[in-house]
């Protein structure tokens, strides 16, 4: 689906009913499927729509103007696969009503009108996945757990390189309630996204497998923030409040899960480091830190603190004294209060035990407060179609005068990398001013692997990555009124760290570290032309 759909409020659908039919139609497109209405020599798939600058209209809204734009007569009947586009985008619309009957109906219809082009590979690996995963959500949504996740799996399998499909798949995976979710949602997003070790890990303490957890621990980005850097825009502030929130939690949650793993010296030494932190910390402007007060975040790190040390004296020979000290407070409703709970009951004398609440009823409440998918995810991820006559070409960006004299971030289609002796990594990057986002990322992956054959390397680690999304801005006046946002093509950027393989972590193996062959071989047979007589 287009990352620039059209972002149109309803008064501004309304304003423009008022002031001119024919825009209001065209406009239907736009806020359904982010594209451009169709004309008679063109589907109107190429390029996506330019972005208003409007909040989104909410789904009922968007049902309608996909229903409108389904039955405009601007969309002719030989223009099959701009039809299924409109369909795919309202069965999400359905979805964020909660009509996933609705959705799969749509679904259906476009399956239907795909199916003869469902041969062309990049079709297929593209509207042909997007519409499985549709579906997928939607029988999560009613429920048939045990069906979407063969559909996210299968999808996951397919192309599984795609940042886009993997983090769909997550989705679906990390609230199905079935008993083979003992299986980690984030096993496909581990060598592609840094940041899902902390997933990864948050999932495990979740799970109660602090064991797990704690041999991860040491993987994961825990760095605060500088308290002292100045913040320019909402946009830093915003940034720094989430980092400094993640870096908080997930220290606690790994204190408490080293206090339960025996290991109490370094759950003592994570605590203290935090309380550091939070001294360092001043209360942003507006008196609130990523939604919450910092006061109120320092009596949940309290909470916290009391469980970790309460956790890591607890013996038989405490428990009854720490039964007494603990209980009147309120615990945790997540896998520490259950495991604690487990825990005291456990080291008191039998007598003691009718005291203590037994963990079934914490475990009760948390499987039930497991969630569907979020809605919002497919609309953001879903890949745009493609077709092969329209892939982008895998090539080096050669520099020229245009990137000297062009516009500010602009740089020419391709592959290009830069070593940084200092970090011992490589920076790998791919620019597409006319591909999707979908194809930019796994170019720069064959680009990575690519790099590590040549330099005899087996495997690659991503350390870090940054995807962007480039737009022309078109203002208004001095004052510089925003009036319309235009695409321009997308990057991907890649801190890799090339390292070889353990015969164990060949082929797929689930773990942070991409097998060089394996990558190259798979996308080089998408993205690379075979050669006559090759």
């Amino acid at each position: 689906m287009s990352k620039y759909l059209a972002a149109i409020c309803l008064s501004a659908v309304a304003m423009a009913a008022t002031s001119s039919p024919a825009f209001a139609r065209k406009l239907d497109f736009a806020i359904c499927d982010g594209l451009e209405a169709p004309k008679a020599k063109g589907d109107g798939m190429r390029p996506p729509a330019s972005s208003m600058f409007f909040s989104g209209p909410d789904a009922a809204a968007k049902v309608r103007s996909c229903t409108d734009a389904l039955a405009d007569p601007l969309l002719l009947p030989s223009q099959p696969v701009r039809r299924a586009s409109l369909l795919r985008s309202r069965a999400v619309a359905h979805l964020a009503a909660n009509a996933p009957d609705l959705a799969l109906a749509d679904v259906d219809a476009a399956l239907a009108l795909s199916q003869p082009y469902l041969n062309d590979p990049m079709f297929a690996r593209t509207m042909g996945l997007s519409l499985q995963l549709v579906k997928a959500f939607a029988f999560q949504q009613k429920g048939q757990g045990t069906t979407a996740r063969a559909l996210a799996l299968s999808a996951a399998a397919r192309r599984p390189y795609s940042l886009e499909i993997q983090q769909l798949t997550s989705a679906i995976l990390r609230n199905t309630a079935e008993a083979e979710a003992q299986t980690s949602p984030y096993l496909g997003l581990l060598p592609l996204q840094p940041q899902a070790r902390n997933l990864q890990f948050s999932w495990l303490f979740d799970q109660g497998r602090f064991g797990e957890a704690i041999r991860l621990f040491d993987q994961l980005d825990t760095e605060f923030p500088d308290p002292h850097a100045e913040l320019k825009t909402p946009q830093d502030f915003g940034s720094r409040s989430n980092r400094f929130m993640v870096s908080t939690m997930t220290s606690m949650q790994g204190a408490y899960a080293f206090a339960a793993s025996g290991r109490p010296d370094r759950a003592e030494k994570l605590v203290a480091d935090v309380r550091k932190q939070m001294d360092a910390t001043t209360q942003p402007a507006g008196g609130i830190l990523f939604g919450q007060s910092l006061e109120t975040l320092k009596r949940a790190v309290d909470m916290w603190a009391e469980l970790v040390q309460a956790r890591a004296r607890l013996t038989p020979s405490t428990a009854i004294e720490i039964e007494k000290a603990v209980l009147h407070r309120s615990l945790p409703a997540n896998a520490a209060g259950v495991e604690f709970l487990t825990a005291l009951r456990k080291d008191l004398p039998e007598a003691e035990r009718a005291h203590v609440p037994p963990p079934e009823a914490m475990m009760k409440l948390l499987a039930t407060q497991r969630k569907p998918a979020d809605i919002a995810s497919l609309a953001r991820d879903l890949p745009d179609i493609e077709f092969s006559q329209d892939q982008a070409a895998y090539k080096k960006s050669n520099k020229s005068v245009i990137d000297v004299l062009g516009p500010a971030g602009y740089r020419r289609d391709g592959f290009r990398s830069r070593d940084d002796a200092a970090t011992g990594l490589t920076t790998v990057e791919f620019v597409g001013n006319k591909a999707t986002a979908s194809a930019v990322d796994e170019m720069t992956l064959l680009y990575a692997a690519d790099l590590a054959r040549q330099k005899g390397k087996t495997g690659f680690v991503i350390a870090a990555r940054r995807d962007f999304t480039r737009t022309w801005n078109v203002t208004r006046g001095f004052d510089h009124v925003p009036v319309s946002s235009s695409p321009a093509g997308f990057k991907t950027e890649l801190d890799i760290r090339f390292v070889d393989l353990n015969p164990s972590q060949a082929g797929g193996n689930p773990s942070s570290i991409l097998d060089a062959d394996k990558v190259y071989t798979d996308l080089a047979a998408i993205y690379i032309p075979a050669q006559p007589g090759g």
